[in-house]
């Protein structure tokens, strides 16, 4: 009887995990709150969270990382410890804007790490403390680390989130080839369904679109939007479009297409007002320097206010 429960709770996670690579959130919700009603279960928990981040519902998602988190070090999980403790990091600092909060909990996953040897874990860590590191040559150091051990772990989605990060902190480095090419490299795995977690393929569109703005590249900016776009409806990824029209738009903005600038920026900051409280203010700064270019300085001053 033990057996076959076990069985069925490996299967609903499973069911899950499926659901959500799809961007199934009411199916992912139904496996894993079922596989919960069989009894406590942190990756049902985990699971939960992710539904809720694709849902919007960000509060409902840090409650329930936060159980999984707890749940992970009771059972001697360390490895879905430190995945939670840094997914925790991410969340409360890139979507809230609780700086302090996405700290302690980053800080956290580095404290645990020596509970989970032989993972993967050391390089989403290095990768996380890359994205807020100042000095570049630190940055490019915590990236390549990254990349070491997802190739030692055989980690697709940590390799290519790690060599989108490089290849847009090369580009903010004025090294456009260098830079460019492991980001094309990094969106055509996205292309080729090789990235499954949510949060990769988004950064990894945020990167490549970045890289864009800065080079003022057009033509990459318009042929991988395409791409981006496709994959947002595949796979349910709102973010993934306002990423791209966030900085579709400051590349527009940049070009004088400014009627395009415009209609990117505008439907950015409508995904972005659904719930990502801290991202909407990189499409209205663009938009009121969209506004200063046209002349329009009251407007841009409406939309600076309180940023």
């Amino acid at each position: 009887m033990i057996n076959n429960v076990a069985a069925t709770v490996e299967e609903l996670l499973a069911d899950g995990r499926a659901a959500l690579r799809k961007g199934d959130v009411a199916a992912a919700r139904g496996s894993f709150q079922t596989a919960l009603a069989l009894g406590p279960n942190s990756t049902a928990l985990e699971g939960l969270g992710f539904a809720a981040y694709l849902a919007m519902d960000f509060d409902e998602a840090i409650d329930l990382w936060q159980q999984s988190y707890a749940g992970y070090r009771a059972d001697g999980n360390g490895v879905g410890a430190v995945r939670m403790a840094r997914m925790l990091g991410y969340l409360y600092g890139i979507v809230v804007g609780d700086w302090a909060i996405g700290s302690g909990w980053i800080a956290r996953a580095q404290h645990l790490l020596g509970d989970a040897a032989n993972s993967s874990e050391r390089g989403w860590v290095e990768l996380t403390l890359g994205m807020f590191e100042r000095d570049r040559s630190v940055k490019h150091r915590r990236f390549e680390e990254a990349l070491e051990v997802a190739s030692a772990t055989h980690d697709n989605d940590l390799a290519f989130a790690a060599l989108a990060y490089l290849g847009a902190s090369l580009v903010h480095a004025d090294q456009l080839t260098e830079g460019m090419v492991r980001l094309d490299e990094s969106l055509a795995a996205v292309a080729g369904g090789e990235v499954e977690d949510l949060f990769v393929i988004e950064e990894i569109f945020c990167q490549m679109f970045s890289a864009c703005e800065r080079a003022h590249d057009v033509g990459r900016a318009e042929q991988w939007l395409r791409v981006g776009e496709a994959v947002a409806a595949e796979r349910n990824l709102p973010a993934v479009v306002a990423y791209c029209h966030t900085h579709f738009g400051g590349v527009m903005t940049a070009a004088g297409r400014w009627p395009e600038a415009e209609a990117a920026l505008t439907d950015a900051i409508r995904i972005w007002a659904l719930g990502w409280r801290t991202l909407k203010s990189g499409a209205l700064v663009r938009l009121a320097d969209l506004r200063i270019q046209q002349g329009r300085l009251e407007e841009a001053e409406q939309l600076l206010t309180g940023l």
